[in-house]
């Protein structure tokens, strides 16, 4: 299964999708700027809910 088609990421597959680095993904997660949700220890990111985020910084950025 490619990236596009996952509908929840962990970190290192996130960071692939968002073309930055893992540690720039766990850095915004401890800040709690990207949504996420755990599942034990492992962040895990909903595709879905990251899409949201990056129209909205878009949208910032305008």
């Amino acid at each position: 299964m490619n990236l596009i088609q996952m509908k929840v990421f962990r970190v290192k597959e996130l960071a692939e999708y968002l073309g930055v680095s893992q540690w720039l993904v766990r850095d915004l997660t401890r800040k709690k700027i990207l949504p996420t949700f755990r599942v034990g220890s492992l962040y895990m990111y909903e595709k879905e809910a990251i899409d949201d985020w990056k129209k909205q910084q878009y949208e910032l950025m305008k």
